[in-house]
């Protein structure tokens, strides 16, 4: 599994995660390391998650807004309408033409 985001003009680095990803993982090996840098470095950004539970769990929430994390509202059960699902789409696009994680990373 990976975790990346984009911003107003460029994307994030990528995270390979190693298992499942839940609150625990997310809030220790992407938000600090990764994405809070990379959110805090653009002029007056706005989160934006979609609602898959790493995402959405109370520590998480709580997390983000210790950190004056302004997060975007997503309503439940919304479509796929994110930026980075078009990152996603082309990953998985060239999914196809690897063999290993190790060729892909």
């Amino acid at each position: 599994m990976v975790w990346g985001s984009t911003g107003y003009t460029s994307p994030s680095p990528v995270v390979c995660i190693d298992g499942t990803l839940n609150s625990a993982p997310y809030i220790s090996g992407v938000l600090p390391p990764v994405s809070l840098p990379f959110v805090q470095a653009l002029p007056n950004p706005t989160f934006q998650q979609d609602n898959v539970l790493p995402h959405v769990a109370g520590i998480v929430r709580t997390f983000l807004y210790t950190k004056n994390v302004r997060q975007l509202p997503w309503r439940a059960f919304s479509p796929g309408l994110l930026p980075i699902e078009n990152v996603w789409f082309m990953v998985a696009e060239r999914l196809t033409r690897h063999i290993t994680v190790d060729e892909l990373w």
